[in-house]
């Protein structure tokens, strides 16, 4: 069985946004070479109770509009500014 390689840890990952290179780097990548994600798919769980009859209009999509950010903009801002875990970041569940 071959090994498999290690695969960093999702706070490992969280952690490098801590050096403001990296998140600035890792924005502008993503703006040239925008990833295949439908932000208006992906939500935040809300505090409390978890939540699964998300509206369009709470969608990452719909909050940068709103705030005049890009998207991976909102998203290191949620990441590092907010501190939101990415346990917390939903894609829309389909039922």
């Amino acid at each position: 069985m071959a090994a498999r390689l290690a695969q960093p840890a999702a706070e490992e990952k969280i952690g490098k946004l801590r050096n403001p290179e990296y998140r600035a780097t890792m924005i502008r990548e993503a703006l040239n070479d925008p990833p295949p994600i439908d932000f208006s798919q992906i939500f935040l769980f809300p505090d409390g109770e978890a939540r699964y009859d998300h509206r369009s209009e709470e969608s990452l999509q719909a909050h940068a509009q709103r705030l005049g950010l890009s998207r991976p903009r909102l998203l290191s801002h949620c990441l590092w500014k907010k501190q939101v875990k990415p346990s917390s970041i939903i894609l829309k569940p389909t039922i």
